[in-house]
């Protein structure tokens, strides 16, 4: 049982992962081609996809529903993606300035480790629940919903 409902909400995950690094990328990549100097395209394009990713994290990864839980989820989740967000934002520069790779593989390159940490800072800090309540609620909304 619990692998089953780890299983779906990995692919969740991921679904969401795809969507919120297509944000993240599509916008980065637009400013820098645009002619806007990679470090300010970086920022614009952390803060937008945070703002997508808490969304998509609280209602269809985590599918978080505690009442009176927003705004502490939602700073809780803007502080672990904060925390990421240097990771991205200082390994971007890393990449580029010292070791001379492309500014937008060096972005993509960067964004495989930090969606992995944003798992898990997502699963084990922001959106943690009691283990009953979580297979719970999991088992009556994955009647819902294909995922």
């Amino acid at each position: 049982m619990i692998q089953k409902v780890l299983s779906k909400e990995i692919i969740r995950y991921g679904i969401s992962g795809v969507l919120i690094s297509l944000v993240n990328l599509g916008v980065y990549t637009g400013l820098v081609y645009l002619g806007l100097r990679y470090e300010i395209s970086n920022i614009i394009a952390l803060v937008l996809s945070r703002v997508a990713g808490f969304a998509l994290n609280k209602y269809f990864v985590f599918r978080s529903t505690r009442e009176g839980s927003f705004w502490r989820e939602f700073w809780g989740f803007m502080a672990a993606r904060g925390l990421s967000g240097l990771v991205d934002y200082f390994g971007v520069i890393l990449l580029v300035d010292q070791l001379h790779v492309n500014e937008v593989l060096s972005k993509g390159f960067v964004m495989v480790f930090v969606i992995v940490l944003n798992y898990f800072l997502g699963k084990f800090l922001v959106f943690r629940r009691k283990e009953s309540a979580a297979l719970s609620t999991e088992d009556t909304k994955d009647e819902q919903l294909p995922f």
